[in-house]
Protein backbone atom coordinates (compact mmCIF):
# COMPACT_ATOMS: atom_id res chain seq x y z
CA UNK A 1 0.00 0.00 0.00
CA UNK A 2 0.89 3.95 -0.21
CA UNK A 3 3.53 5.01 2.32
CA UNK A 4 2.79 4.64 5.84
CA UNK A 5 6.33 5.93 7.36
CA UNK A 6 9.43 6.70 5.32
CA UNK A 7 11.21 4.73 3.64
CA UNK A 8 14.68 3.50 4.19
CA UNK A 9 17.18 5.77 1.97
CA UNK A 10 19.99 5.23 0.37
CA UNK A 11 18.94 1.73 -1.06
CA UNK A 12 16.51 0.40 -3.24
CA UNK A 13 12.92 0.54 -2.54
CA UNK A 14 9.29 -0.70 -3.28
CA UNK A 15 7.39 2.26 -3.62
CA UNK A 16 3.71 2.68 -3.77
CA UNK A 17 0.68 5.12 -5.33
CA UNK A 18 -1.26 6.49 -2.43
CA UNK A 19 -4.10 4.20 -4.25
CA UNK A 20 -2.07 1.01 -3.43
CA UNK A 21 -2.16 -0.15 -7.01
CA UNK A 22 1.21 1.18 -8.61
CA UNK A 23 3.96 -0.07 -7.69
CA UNK A 24 7.62 0.62 -8.54
CA UNK A 25 11.43 -0.16 -6.76
CA UNK A 26 13.62 2.79 -6.99
CA UNK A 27 17.14 3.95 -5.57
CA UNK A 28 16.08 6.67 -2.53
CA UNK A 29 17.30 8.87 -0.94
CA UNK A 30 15.77 10.65 2.13
CA UNK A 31 15.65 14.50 3.71
CA UNK A 32 17.66 16.43 1.52
CA UNK A 33 18.99 19.67 1.74
CA UNK A 34 19.13 21.71 -1.81
CA UNK A 35 23.15 22.06 -1.78
CA UNK A 36 23.18 17.78 -1.06
CA UNK A 37 20.38 17.35 -3.99
CA UNK A 38 22.36 19.74 -6.64
CA UNK A 39 25.52 17.68 -6.25
CA UNK A 40 23.02 14.00 -6.03
CA UNK A 41 21.41 14.49 -8.99
CA UNK A 42 24.51 14.83 -10.95
CA UNK A 43 25.84 11.50 -9.40
CA UNK A 44 22.69 9.55 -9.18
CA UNK A 45 23.54 5.61 -9.95
CA UNK A 46 20.65 5.36 -12.75
CA UNK A 47 19.37 6.68 -16.16
CA UNK A 48 16.61 8.59 -14.34
CA UNK A 49 15.56 10.56 -11.55
CA UNK A 50 12.59 12.31 -10.16
CA UNK A 51 11.41 14.45 -6.99
CA UNK A 52 8.98 12.56 -4.45
CA UNK A 53 6.69 14.88 -2.31
CA UNK A 54 4.49 12.70 0.30
CA UNK A 55 3.13 10.30 -2.07
CA UNK A 56 -0.23 11.47 -2.34
CA UNK A 57 -0.47 10.91 -6.45
CA UNK A 58 -3.17 8.13 -6.35
CA UNK A 59 -1.33 6.61 -9.74
CA UNK A 60 2.33 6.27 -10.85
CA UNK A 61 2.83 9.77 -11.53
CA UNK A 62 5.48 10.01 -7.79
CA UNK A 63 7.02 6.28 -8.95
CA UNK A 64 10.00 6.01 -10.98
CA UNK A 65 10.76 2.52 -11.47
CA UNK A 66 14.30 0.96 -12.10
CA UNK A 67 15.20 4.90 -11.32
CA UNK A 68 15.97 7.23 -8.12
CA UNK A 69 13.83 9.26 -6.13
CA UNK A 70 14.60 12.31 -4.10
CA UNK A 71 13.21 13.74 -1.25
CA UNK A 72 14.02 17.03 0.08
CA UNK A 73 14.16 17.97 3.53
CA UNK A 74 10.78 19.19 5.53
CA UNK A 75 11.67 22.28 6.54
CA UNK A 76 9.56 24.22 8.90
CA UNK A 77 10.96 28.00 8.20
CA UNK A 78 8.81 30.28 6.63
CA UNK A 79 10.04 33.94 5.84
CA UNK A 80 6.74 35.55 5.84
CA UNK A 81 6.49 39.21 4.56
CA UNK A 82 3.37 40.89 5.93
CA UNK A 83 3.43 43.89 4.03
CA UNK A 84 3.50 42.38 0.92
CA UNK A 85 1.21 39.47 1.85
CA UNK A 86 3.57 36.95 0.63
CA UNK A 87 5.46 33.73 2.34
CA UNK A 88 8.50 32.51 0.83
CA UNK A 89 8.48 28.23 2.02
CA UNK A 90 10.58 25.21 1.39
CA UNK A 91 8.81 22.25 -0.83
CA UNK A 92 9.42 19.95 1.39
CA UNK A 93 6.88 21.44 4.19
CA UNK A 94 3.36 19.77 4.47
CA UNK A 95 0.49 21.91 3.55
CA UNK A 96 -1.15 20.97 7.11
CA UNK A 97 2.56 22.64 8.62
CA UNK A 98 2.05 25.30 6.49
CA UNK A 99 -1.25 26.36 7.49
CA UNK A 100 -0.63 25.83 11.23
CA UNK A 101 2.03 28.67 10.76
CA UNK A 102 0.04 30.75 8.38
CA UNK A 103 -3.76 30.62 9.85
CA UNK A 104 -2.79 32.07 13.59
CA UNK A 105 -1.47 35.36 11.93
CA UNK A 106 -4.15 36.08 9.96
CA UNK A 107 -2.99 34.88 6.65
CA UNK A 108 -4.26 32.38 3.90
CA UNK A 109 -3.45 30.57 0.63
CA UNK A 110 -5.63 30.36 -2.46
CA UNK A 111 -6.13 27.01 -4.56
CA UNK A 112 -5.25 24.38 -1.76
CA UNK A 113 -6.03 20.81 -1.92
CA UNK A 114 -8.85 19.36 0.67
CA UNK A 115 -5.36 17.11 1.76
CA UNK A 116 -3.07 18.34 4.31
CA UNK A 117 -0.47 15.77 4.06
CA UNK A 118 1.11 16.76 0.76
CA UNK A 119 4.02 18.91 0.33
CA UNK A 120 4.19 22.35 -0.89
CA UNK A 121 6.12 21.09 -4.03
CA UNK A 122 4.53 18.23 -4.87
CA UNK A 123 1.03 20.60 -5.10
CA UNK A 124 2.64 23.03 -6.89
CA UNK A 125 4.04 20.47 -9.27
CA UNK A 126 0.29 19.21 -9.19
CA UNK A 127 -1.24 22.34 -9.79
CA UNK A 128 -3.79 21.44 -7.21
CA UNK A 129 -6.53 23.04 -7.03
CA UNK A 130 -9.74 23.26 -4.30
CA UNK A 131 -13.45 24.42 -3.63
CA UNK A 132 -12.69 27.99 -4.16
CA UNK A 133 -10.99 27.76 -7.74
CA UNK A 134 -13.67 30.10 -9.72
CA UNK A 135 -12.60 32.97 -6.93
CA UNK A 136 -8.60 32.04 -6.24
CA UNK A 137 -7.54 29.88 -9.40
CA UNK A 138 -5.52 26.92 -8.75
CA UNK A 139 -2.33 26.54 -6.14
CA UNK A 140 -0.18 27.32 -9.01
CA UNK A 141 -1.59 31.14 -9.51
CA UNK A 142 -0.97 31.54 -6.13
CA UNK A 143 2.99 31.35 -6.67
CA UNK A 144 5.07 34.48 -7.47
CA UNK A 145 8.66 32.71 -7.37
CA UNK A 146 10.18 29.11 -7.81
CA UNK A 147 13.51 28.37 -6.88
CA UNK A 148 14.62 25.33 -9.13
CA UNK A 149 16.87 22.51 -9.30
CA UNK A 150 17.04 20.99 -13.22
CA UNK A 151 18.48 17.63 -14.50
CA UNK A 152 21.91 18.89 -14.85
CA UNK A 153 22.22 20.30 -10.88
CA UNK A 154 22.10 23.40 -11.81
CA UNK A 155 19.64 26.16 -9.60
CA UNK A 156 17.78 28.92 -10.49
CA UNK A 157 15.09 31.49 -9.37
CA UNK A 158 12.33 31.61 -11.61
CA UNK A 159 9.05 33.35 -12.12
CA UNK A 160 6.21 34.67 -14.72
CA UNK A 161 9.04 36.98 -16.16
CA UNK A 162 12.14 35.17 -15.01
CA UNK A 163 11.84 32.30 -18.12
CA UNK A 164 8.48 32.54 -17.72
CA UNK A 165 8.17 29.53 -20.46
CA UNK A 166 10.08 27.47 -17.82
CA UNK A 167 8.06 28.76 -14.37
CA UNK A 168 4.94 28.17 -16.45
CA UNK A 169 6.06 24.54 -17.71
CA UNK A 170 7.02 23.24 -13.83
CA UNK A 171 3.54 24.05 -12.37
CA UNK A 172 1.89 21.18 -13.37
CA UNK A 173 4.58 19.39 -14.62
CA UNK A 174 4.50 16.64 -12.44
CA UNK A 175 7.75 17.09 -11.48
CA UNK A 176 9.47 16.75 -15.14
CA UNK A 177 11.02 19.94 -15.37
CA UNK A 178 13.44 19.54 -11.90
CA UNK A 179 12.73 19.62 -8.40
CA UNK A 180 11.45 22.60 -6.51
CA UNK A 181 13.23 23.74 -3.72
CA UNK A 182 11.43 27.29 -2.60
CA UNK A 183 8.43 28.92 -3.72
CA UNK A 184 7.18 32.86 -2.92
CA UNK A 185 3.43 32.18 -2.49
CA UNK A 186 1.07 35.25 -2.56
CA UNK A 187 -1.14 35.12 0.17
CA UNK A 188 -4.46 36.61 1.71
CA UNK A 189 -6.06 37.87 4.18
CA UNK A 190 -7.97 35.97 6.99
CA UNK A 191 -10.96 37.98 8.86
CA UNK A 192 -10.24 34.83 11.43
CA UNK A 193 -9.59 30.86 11.62
CA UNK A 194 -13.25 30.20 11.05
CA UNK A 195 -15.91 29.77 8.01
CA UNK A 196 -19.67 29.77 7.86
CA UNK A 197 -20.89 26.85 6.19
CA UNK A 198 -23.89 26.29 4.79
CA UNK A 199 -25.36 22.96 3.65
CA UNK A 200 -28.56 21.35 2.01
CA UNK A 201 -29.20 18.03 0.77
CA UNK A 202 -30.88 17.46 -2.37
CA UNK A 203 -33.17 14.93 -4.20
CA UNK A 204 -31.80 14.32 -7.70
CA UNK A 205 -28.52 14.89 -9.89
CA UNK A 206 -30.15 18.36 -11.54
CA UNK A 207 -30.98 19.48 -8.17
CA UNK A 208 -27.21 19.49 -7.19
CA UNK A 209 -26.44 20.99 -10.25
CA UNK A 210 -29.14 23.98 -9.28
CA UNK A 211 -27.96 24.07 -5.62
CA UNK A 212 -24.08 24.53 -6.58
CA UNK A 213 -24.86 27.37 -8.66
CA UNK A 214 -27.29 28.99 -5.76
CA UNK A 215 -23.84 28.43 -3.82
CA UNK A 216 -21.73 29.61 -6.23
CA UNK A 217 -23.43 32.76 -6.29
CA UNK A 218 -22.80 33.53 -2.31
CA UNK A 219 -19.75 31.24 -1.10
CA UNK A 220 -15.96 31.58 -1.83
CA UNK A 221 -15.94 27.91 -1.31
CA UNK A 222 -18.62 24.79 -2.89
CA UNK A 223 -18.74 21.57 -3.37
CA UNK A 224 -21.10 18.49 -3.32
CA UNK A 225 -20.78 15.13 -1.93
CA UNK A 226 -22.78 12.67 -4.35
CA UNK A 227 -24.43 9.25 -2.86
CA UNK A 228 -22.75 7.20 -5.39
CA UNK A 229 -25.28 4.45 -4.34
CA UNK A 230 -27.80 5.91 -5.46
CA UNK A 231 -29.32 4.98 -9.20
CA UNK A 232 -32.66 5.38 -11.13
CA UNK A 233 -34.80 8.77 -9.94
CA UNK A 234 -32.03 8.97 -7.31
CA UNK A 235 -29.21 9.28 -9.37
CA UNK A 236 -26.76 11.84 -8.33
CA UNK A 237 -28.54 12.49 -4.66
CA UNK A 238 -26.39 14.20 -2.35
CA UNK A 239 -25.73 17.42 -0.25
CA UNK A 240 -24.51 20.53 -1.04
CA UNK A 241 -21.82 22.80 0.78
CA UNK A 242 -20.57 26.21 0.66
CA UNK A 243 -18.01 28.65 3.19
CA UNK A 244 -17.08 31.26 3.42
CA UNK A 245 -14.36 33.17 6.22
CA UNK A 246 -16.31 34.25 9.04
CA UNK A 247 -15.73 37.71 10.39
CA UNK A 248 -15.10 38.14 13.43
CA UNK A 249 -18.13 40.20 14.21
CA UNK A 250 -19.98 36.86 13.66
CA UNK A 251 -18.00 35.35 16.76
CA UNK A 252 -19.55 36.61 20.06
CA UNK A 253 -20.19 32.93 20.92
CA UNK A 254 -16.60 31.80 20.76
CA UNK A 255 -13.61 33.03 23.21
CA UNK A 256 -11.43 35.94 21.26
CA UNK A 257 -8.64 33.43 21.91
CA UNK A 258 -9.81 30.74 19.81
CA UNK A 259 -10.48 33.17 16.87
CA UNK A 260 -7.20 32.90 15.12
CA UNK A 261 -6.43 29.23 16.45
CA UNK A 262 -5.72 26.68 13.87
CA UNK A 263 -7.98 23.72 15.19
CA UNK A 264 -7.25 20.51 12.76
CA UNK A 265 -10.06 17.46 13.51
CA UNK A 266 -8.44 15.12 15.23
CA UNK A 267 -8.04 12.14 13.92
CA UNK A 268 -9.05 8.44 14.25
CA UNK A 269 -6.14 6.23 14.12
CA UNK A 270 -4.61 4.46 11.30
CA UNK A 271 -6.82 1.80 9.47
CA UNK A 272 -4.55 -1.31 8.91
CA UNK A 273 -4.48 -2.87 5.54
CA UNK A 274 -5.84 -5.96 6.00
CA UNK A 275 -9.46 -6.39 4.16
CA UNK A 276 -11.45 -3.81 2.75
CA UNK A 277 -14.11 -2.18 4.76
CA UNK A 278 -15.66 -0.63 1.88
CA UNK A 279 -18.17 -3.16 0.07
CA UNK A 280 -21.37 -2.09 -1.70
CA UNK A 281 -23.61 -2.74 1.86
CA UNK A 282 -21.63 -1.13 4.01
CA UNK A 283 -21.41 2.00 1.76
CA UNK A 284 -25.20 2.35 0.87
CA UNK A 285 -25.62 2.13 4.74
CA UNK A 286 -23.08 5.12 5.31
CA UNK A 287 -24.68 7.13 2.49
CA UNK A 288 -27.96 6.87 3.40
CA UNK A 289 -27.19 7.63 6.91
CA UNK A 290 -25.66 10.32 5.70
CA UNK A 291 -27.64 11.83 3.58
CA UNK A 292 -30.99 11.42 5.91
CA UNK A 293 -29.24 13.11 8.68
CA UNK A 294 -28.59 16.08 6.21
CA UNK A 295 -31.29 18.89 6.37
CA UNK A 296 -33.45 19.37 3.63
CA UNK A 297 -33.35 23.29 3.72
CA UNK A 298 -30.11 25.48 3.88
CA UNK A 299 -28.89 25.14 7.18
CA UNK A 300 -25.67 27.33 8.47
CA UNK A 301 -23.06 27.25 11.12
CA UNK A 302 -19.82 28.07 12.68
CA UNK A 303 -16.81 25.44 11.99
CA UNK A 304 -13.11 25.88 12.05
CA UNK A 305 -11.34 26.22 9.01
CA UNK A 306 -9.32 23.27 8.87
CA UNK A 307 -12.61 21.30 10.14
CA UNK A 308 -14.70 22.93 7.47
CA UNK A 309 -12.69 22.00 4.38
CA UNK A 310 -10.44 19.29 5.33
CA UNK A 311 -12.86 16.47 6.49
CA UNK A 312 -10.95 13.43 5.42
CA UNK A 313 -8.45 14.64 7.63
CA UNK A 314 -10.79 13.01 10.29
CA UNK A 315 -9.46 9.80 9.32
CA UNK A 316 -5.60 9.39 8.18
CA UNK A 317 -4.82 7.29 5.61
CA UNK A 318 -8.55 5.88 4.62
CA UNK A 319 -7.29 4.37 1.55
CA UNK A 320 -6.19 1.20 3.46
CA UNK A 321 -10.25 1.16 4.12
CA UNK A 322 -9.71 -0.37 0.48
CA UNK A 323 -7.45 -3.30 1.57
CA UNK A 324 -4.88 -4.73 0.25
CA UNK A 325 -6.77 -4.41 -3.57
CA UNK A 326 -6.37 -0.89 -2.96
CA UNK A 327 -8.87 2.03 -5.34
CA UNK A 328 -8.48 3.95 -8.63
CA UNK A 329 -9.87 7.62 -8.08
CA UNK A 330 -11.12 9.00 -11.38
CA UNK A 331 -11.19 12.58 -11.75
CA UNK A 332 -12.79 14.47 -14.81
CA UNK A 333 -13.30 17.93 -15.67
CA UNK A 334 -15.92 18.39 -18.32
CA UNK A 335 -17.20 21.60 -20.25
CA UNK A 336 -20.07 23.30 -18.49
CA UNK A 337 -22.25 23.17 -21.51
CA UNK A 338 -22.18 19.09 -21.17
CA UNK A 339 -21.43 18.49 -18.26
CA UNK A 340 -24.76 17.44 -16.22
CA UNK A 341 -25.43 14.96 -18.96
CA UNK A 342 -21.78 13.77 -18.51
CA UNK A 343 -21.41 13.32 -15.19
CA UNK A 344 -25.10 11.73 -15.37
CA UNK A 345 -23.16 9.43 -17.96
CA UNK A 346 -20.63 8.76 -16.03
CA UNK A 347 -22.51 7.65 -13.05
CA UNK A 348 -24.89 5.44 -15.03
CA UNK A 349 -21.73 3.60 -16.76
CA UNK A 350 -19.94 2.89 -13.28
CA UNK A 351 -23.64 1.40 -11.62
CA UNK A 352 -23.84 -0.55 -15.46
CA UNK A 353 -20.94 -2.17 -14.76
CA UNK A 354 -21.24 -2.88 -11.19
CA UNK A 355 -18.25 -0.56 -10.22
CA UNK A 356 -20.32 2.21 -8.08
CA UNK A 357 -18.57 4.48 -6.87
CA UNK A 358 -17.81 4.94 -3.38
CA UNK A 359 -16.77 7.90 -2.87
CA UNK A 360 -18.19 11.11 -5.45
CA UNK A 361 -17.58 15.06 -4.87
CA UNK A 362 -19.03 17.25 -7.89
CA UNK A 363 -17.37 20.78 -7.48
CA UNK A 364 -16.93 24.12 -10.53
CA UNK A 365 -13.97 25.27 -11.96
CA UNK A 366 -12.32 27.71 -13.83
CA UNK A 367 -9.76 27.92 -16.79
CA UNK A 368 -6.43 26.51 -16.01
CA UNK A 369 -3.49 29.08 -16.38
CA UNK A 370 -0.38 26.41 -17.25
CA UNK A 371 0.24 24.00 -19.78
CA UNK A 372 -0.50 21.11 -17.86
CA UNK A 373 -3.22 22.55 -15.59
CA UNK A 374 -6.24 20.33 -15.19
CA UNK A 375 -8.74 23.12 -14.66
CA UNK A 376 -11.35 24.10 -17.34
CA UNK A 377 -14.22 26.27 -17.60
CA UNK A 378 -16.76 23.48 -16.37
CA UNK A 379 -17.49 21.26 -13.86
CA UNK A 380 -14.94 18.45 -12.03
CA UNK A 381 -16.40 15.07 -10.85
CA UNK A 382 -14.30 12.79 -8.89
CA UNK A 383 -15.11 9.28 -7.72
CA UNK A 384 -13.05 6.41 -5.83
CA UNK A 385 -13.73 2.46 -7.13
CA UNK A 386 -12.46 -0.15 -5.41
CA UNK A 387 -9.61 -1.24 -7.20
CA UNK A 388 -9.87 -4.59 -9.67
CA UNK A 389 -9.49 -5.44 -13.15
CA UNK A 390 -13.26 -4.67 -13.93
CA UNK A 391 -12.94 -1.58 -12.56
CA UNK A 392 -10.16 -0.85 -14.69
CA UNK A 393 -11.63 -1.74 -17.54
CA UNK A 394 -14.62 0.62 -16.80
CA UNK A 395 -12.34 3.62 -16.19
CA UNK A 396 -10.81 3.30 -19.81
CA UNK A 397 -13.98 3.45 -21.22
CA UNK A 398 -15.03 6.35 -19.22
CA UNK A 399 -11.30 8.11 -20.25
CA UNK A 400 -12.72 8.31 -23.93
CA UNK A 401 -15.69 9.00 -23.58
CA UNK A 402 -14.40 12.18 -21.23
CA UNK A 403 -11.77 13.20 -24.14
CA UNK A 404 -14.89 13.13 -27.09
CA UNK A 405 -16.97 15.11 -24.31
CA UNK A 406 -13.97 18.06 -24.36
CA UNK A 407 -13.15 17.18 -21.41
CA UNK A 408 -9.55 15.89 -19.72
CA UNK A 409 -8.26 13.27 -16.79
CA UNK A 410 -6.22 14.76 -13.34
CA UNK A 411 -3.50 13.29 -14.20
CA UNK A 412 -2.38 13.48 -10.38
CA UNK A 413 -5.31 10.88 -9.98
CA UNK A 414 -4.81 8.59 -13.05
CA UNK A 415 -4.02 5.17 -13.68
CA UNK A 416 -5.21 4.36 -16.74
CA UNK A 417 -4.93 7.21 -19.96
CA UNK A 418 -3.08 6.45 -22.74
CA UNK A 419 -0.53 8.76 -24.71
CA UNK A 420 -3.56 9.01 -27.10
CA UNK A 421 -5.78 10.52 -25.10
CA UNK A 422 -3.25 12.96 -23.08
CA UNK A 423 -2.32 14.54 -26.50
CA UNK A 424 -6.43 15.16 -27.30
CA UNK A 425 -7.03 16.63 -23.15
CA UNK A 426 -3.95 18.69 -23.16
CA UNK A 427 -3.40 20.73 -26.25
CA UNK A 428 -0.91 22.98 -25.11
CA UNK A 429 1.56 19.35 -23.86
CA UNK A 430 3.95 20.64 -26.90
CA UNK A 431 4.80 23.80 -24.79
CA UNK A 432 6.12 21.12 -21.63
CA UNK A 433 7.60 18.78 -23.94
CA UNK A 434 9.39 22.08 -25.88
CA UNK A 435 10.86 23.28 -22.31
CA UNK A 436 11.96 19.61 -21.02
CA UNK A 437 13.56 18.83 -24.32
CA UNK A 438 15.60 22.55 -23.66
CA UNK A 439 16.43 22.22 -19.56
CA UNK A 440 16.91 18.11 -19.74
CA UNK A 441 18.17 17.34 -23.24
CA UNK A 442 18.93 13.95 -22.08
CA UNK A 443 15.84 12.75 -20.65
CA UNK A 444 16.93 12.25 -16.79
CA UNK A 445 13.95 13.41 -15.59
CA UNK A 446 11.41 10.77 -15.78
CA UNK A 447 8.52 9.05 -13.74
CA UNK A 448 6.56 6.26 -14.99
CA UNK A 449 3.42 8.36 -15.65
CA UNK A 450 5.95 9.99 -18.03
CA UNK A 451 6.67 6.57 -19.92
CA UNK A 452 3.45 5.56 -19.80
CA UNK A 453 2.01 8.71 -21.53
CA UNK A 454 5.11 9.83 -23.28
CA UNK A 455 5.27 13.20 -22.12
Amino acid sequence: MAESEPPPTGCTTTFWGWGGVSRGESFFHDQLAAEVLCQLVREVPTASWLPRGAGCSYGDAALNSSGTLLRLLGSERIELDSDAGQVRVGAGMRLGDLLSRLVPLGWWVGGVPGFLDVTVGGIAAADAHGKDHLGSGSFGDQIEEIDLVTADGSRSRISRNRDGELFAATIGGMGLTGQITRLLLRLQKLPSAWMVQTKRRTETLTETFDRLEEMLAEHSHVAAWIDGMERGKNLGRGVVSGANFAERSLLSSIGSARHFRWQPTRPFPLVPALSSVFTARTVRCFNSLRWSFSPSEKREGLRPIAQALFPLESLKRWNRLYGEAGLFQHQCVLPREVAPEGVEEILRTLHESKNPPFLVVLKRLGTGTFPLSFPLDGWTLSCDLAASPSSEAVLRVLDERVAALGGRVYLAKDSTLTPALLERMYPRLGELREVRRRVDPEGRLASDLSRRLRI
